[in-house]
């Protein structure tokens, strides 16, 4: 695979020779990508604008919320499809500075294969056990940091759809959260890193998509912050949680960007969710205190990602290579200080720039 920075049209000799032209191109290129991403989320806000109506019709069911969310769900899967079709016939097929690959589509369904399903595996549980459940562990074990999951889950519950945390009964709790978290996994990571991370590496260095899309991905849980009723104490779980939601962002656009395994992703995220939503549903319906929860959960769990780290010392040690090689490549690939500042620069104010379109369109 070629190099878009020293392949781009737009320079006659080879880079970084003419690295400091580079510098007069940075927001032509992320402009790219917004055009992109703008599409997809124009065309999810259009087709979900037509099940908006069909809502009211729906009876009223505990499972309700479910249907609603699956709703959601087509739609993205839907505007991503005729997103990535536009830009096959508009964008592949003109002359952009794209790095060279497979058709867009093509590129983003094959994210899908079942191929090395024991490498996935692997991978699944590695994500679990050594980025998810410590995040959460860490940010339940703040202060106020169940209370500001549960207030924000619930009063961001549109049309009930996270309603099943006050469910009495743990099989029908379980049975809506897996359903649930399942759609949240496919939803958010073909979207954020099938589409987002993918099309933004097509115009620019990795570091450029990890950070672009994570920042877009962690406002996007900081957003929770503005559904809070006491948002003086909740602010700092806030922070947290969208500290968090960048690293796990970062890790998971770093991992599809090098193994090009969606799967994975999905279903550490889909385990995680479930898992969390338990918590929640543990200490504030069941009323079982946080520390007993976490003496009989958390413990053998975060037990379980000693072993692996120890166990698979060497994946660990590459995939941590791999994550700070990414952010690395804004000093590789930009030697000079200048153009590397402003790339950086532009990439943040881009990615606050999809979440605050995003929050209104997805």
């Amino acid at each position: 695979m070629t190099d878009s920075l020293r392949d781009d049209p737009y320079y006659e000799n080879p880079y970084p020779e003419e690295e400091s032209s580079y510098s007069t191109h940075i927001v032509p290129r992320r402009f790219y990508v917004f055009l992109e991403v703008f599409m997809a989320m124009l065309l999810n806000f259009l087709i979900f604008l037509g099940f908006r109506y069909l809502i009211p019709l729906l009876p009223a069911s505990d499972y309700r919320g479910l249907i609603i969310f699956s709703a959601q769900l087509i739609s993205i899967i839907i505007s991503t499809v005729l997103a990535l079709i536009f830009i096959h016939f508009v964008f592949y097929k003109s002359n952009m500075p794209l790095k060279k690959a497979e058709p867009p589509l093509k590129e983003t369904s094959s994210l899908f294969t079942f191929k090395k399903i024991g490498m996935q595996i692997l991978f699944t549980f590695l994500l679990l056990f050594l980025v998810y459940i410590p995040l959460d562990f860490l940010t339940y074990a703040l202060p106020g940091g169940l209370e500001f999951s549960r207030r924000s889950l619930l009063s961001n519950g549109t049309w009930g759809i996270n309603a099943y945390l006050n469910f009495t009964q743990i099989g029908p709790f379980l049975l809506y959260g897996i359903l649930l978290h399942l759609m949240v996994g496919v939803r958010e990571e073909l979207f954020f890193r099938g589409f987002l991370s993918i099309r933004t590496e097509k115009y620019n260095n990795v570091g450029s998509s990890v950070v672009i899309s994570s920042i877009f991905f962690a406002l996007s849980h900081f957003t929770y912050i503005f559904y809070s009723s006491e948002i003086r104490y909740d602010l700092l779980p806030a922070f947290v949680w969208t500290i968090g939601a960048f690293f796990v962002s970062s890790v998971s656009a770093v991992f599809i960007l090098k193994t090009r395994f969606i799967w994975p992703i999905i279903l550490a995220h889909t385990i995680n969710n479930v898992i969390s939503s338990s918590v929640l549903w543990l200490n504030s319906i069941q009323n079982v205190d946080f520390w007993n929860i976490a003496k009989w959960l958390y413990l053998p769990l975060l037990s379980i990602s000693i072993l692996l780290t120890i166990i698979f010392f060497g994946e660990v040690k590459a995939g941590i290579k791999s994550y700070f090689t990414a952010f690395q490549s804004y000093k590789t690939e930009l030697t000079e200080r200048k153009t590397r500042y402003k790339t950086i620069l532009a990439d943040i104010i881009f990615g606050i720039l999809f979440w605050a379109i995003g929050m209104w369109f997805i």
